[in-house]
Order: C-alpha cells, then sequence, then structure tokens
C-alpha cells in the first residue's frame, strides 16, 4: 500500500509537473477605491430662547388666568376694588362705609400760594369754600369698575374725582381770615443812619391778598383745584405813604441849622442891648453935669 501511495506521488520522466499555487505568490488583490470619511455632525439642540419664550408664555398664560379669576372676585365682592383712590386718598379693599370714614377724617390739605414771593400756607379744603361729600364720593369709588370705568384700572391704580360742591362766602370767609398772616404792609421811604452817616433808605411795596379773584379763581374749577393741592392766589400791591425820602433830608438838614442861627441872633441882640444900656447910661451921668 505504500507503494502504491509512493507510485502515484511519482510523475513519469519528462512529465510536466502542474502548478502548484500553494508554493508560489500570487499578485496581490486589486485595492478597492477608498471611500472619503464624512465628518459626525452633532444633532443640533433645541434653541434656549425658544425655550425661554414658551416658559414665559405659559407663564403669561397661568399669571393671566390667574388674575382673571381674582378680578372677577373682587368685582363680585363687597369692598372697593385696591387700586381705586379719591383725589388722593386711597380707599381700595375697603367697604363703603370705611372708605366714608376715611374721607371724612383723612382728607389732605390745600397749600395757598404766593409765587411772587414763595410763600405758601396750609388750609383745610372745608376753609375755603370746598364741601366735600365723603359718602357720595365713597359710593363713586364702589361702582368704579362694576358700574362705570375699567376693572383692570380699578385693580391697578386709579382716581375718582371727588363729589363736592363749592360755597364762595365760605371761601371769603376763609381767605379773610389768613389775610393778616399774608399782608405783607408796605415800607415808606426814611432817613436813617447807618454807619455814622445819613442815608435815604427807599420805600418797599407790600402785598396782599385779594380775596374776590382768589375766591373767583376757586370756582373756575373747585375739583381741579382740589386734586392739584396747589391754589396760586391773587394778590394785589400796597403803595407806600412816602416814595422819596430826600425832602426829608432837606427839612433835616434845615432843623439842624436852626439852634446854631438862633444863639447868633440872640447874642447879637445881646451886644445890642448892652451897647444901648451903655450910652443911655453916658446920657443921663451927662445931664446930672456929672
Amino acid at each position: 500500500m505504500h507503494s502504491e501511495q509512493h507510485a502515484q506521488n511519482t510523475l513519469p520522466i519528462g512529465a510536466a509537473r502542474p502548478p502548484s499555487y500553494a508554493t508560489r505568490p500570487g499578485p496581490p488583490p486589486p485595492m478597492l477605491p477608498r471611500l472619503p470619511v464624512t465628518p459626525h455632525k452633532p444633532r443640533p439642540g433645541v434653541p434656549l430662547w425658544l425655550i425661554a419664550g414658551v416658559a414665559l408664555g405659559v407663564s403669561t398664560v397661568f399669571a393671566g388666568v390667574f388674575a382673571l379669576i381674582l378680578g372677577v372676585s373682587m368685582v363680585n365682592g363687597d369692598s372697593i376694588l385696591p387700586g381705586v383712590r379719591v383725589g388722593g386718598v386711597s380707599v381700595g379693599g375697603l367697604s363703603v362705609i370705611e372708605a366714608e370714614e376715611r374721607l371724612t377724617r383723612q382728607w389732605p390739605v390745600v397749600l395757598l400760594q404766593d409765587r411772587a414771593t414763595d410763600r405758601q400756607w396750609q388750609i383745610e379744603p372745608a376753609r375755603i369754600g370746598l364741601i366735600i361729600d365723603p359718602a357720595a364720593s365713597a359710593a363713586r369709588a364702589f361702582g368704579y369698575g362694576r358700574v362705570s370705568g375699567d376693572a383692570v384700572s380699578g385693580i391697578i391704580g386709579t382716581s375718582v374725582t371727588p363729589v363736592l360742591t363749592f360755597d364762595p362766602e365760605i371761601a371769603r370767609s376763609g381767605l379773610a381770615s389768613l389775610a393778616d398772616q399774608i399782608t405783607q404792609p408796605a415800607v415808606d421811604a426814611q432817613i436813617a443812619l447807618v454807619g455814622g452817616r445819613v442815608q435815604a433808605l427807599p420805600a418797599r411795596d407790600g402785598r396782599a391778598v385779594d380775596i374776590e379773584s382768589t375766591a373767583a379763581l376757586i370756582a373756575s374749577d373747585p375739583v381741579g383745584w382740589l386734586e392739584h393741592g396747589e391754589i396760586p392766589m391773587k394778590m394785589v400791591a400796597l403803595a407806600p405813604a412816602i416814595t422819596d425820602a430826600a425832602p426829608m433830608g432837606c427839612r433835616g438838614r434845615s432843623t439842624a441849622r436852626q439852634p446854631a442861627d438862633d444863639r447868633r441872633v440872640r447874642s447879637a441882640n445881646r451886644r445890642h442891648l448892652t451897647v444901648d444900656g451903655r450910652a443911655a447910661k453916658l446920657g443921663g451921668m451927662a445931664a446930672r453935669g456929672v
């Protein structure tokens, strides 16, 4: 059997040996073209501004719904809307009775001004004829956002015009009560001794309130002046009685010279009497033959 295998592996002399691919290297396999490598792009995320916008929108919607619910509950309540004021006095959140009491005791004062001299005086509105109706004003405040006006403004903040009447007689009486404090008397021209020297001091005009004109000004818009809180008074000038001190200076100098002149006259009279007396004495002696 061994001989049979040997005979199979042995070729006759001169016979061609078949090629052996196991012992001879073949050509390299063809190279495939390399594809370009595409860099990996990260997946784009959601922009921050979009997230912030969505969050803001959602919060705004919730806030609006909450405000709507709150506003409806306030409008249907029994108190004045929280942002309502009456002529500068806050009455928001109060009942009508509480608002009436506050308007009765807490109404702010009004300033009477003399703008030419930058002086001003405080006075209660009732003293110059501005009579406020607290009950009617409180009822008007309660109706704001319910009967009239905007409910949103009533919640955020608004001012309601007070209900009042104007009495011109009370206004004149109140202005007259302040006349002594307001009036600046006129100053006459005069002569004064200043630093050892005689000087003429000029006259100065005075000022006084014009009661009738000021009362007419208040009557032109009582609600407006009350809400403004400052009333510029009408004033009149007071003229001094003496406007020139020069004649007074002349009279003073004339008066100052009079004592010296009188002394000179009296001295001359005494000398004249002395001479006359001596002459009379000599005449008498001659008559007696002395």
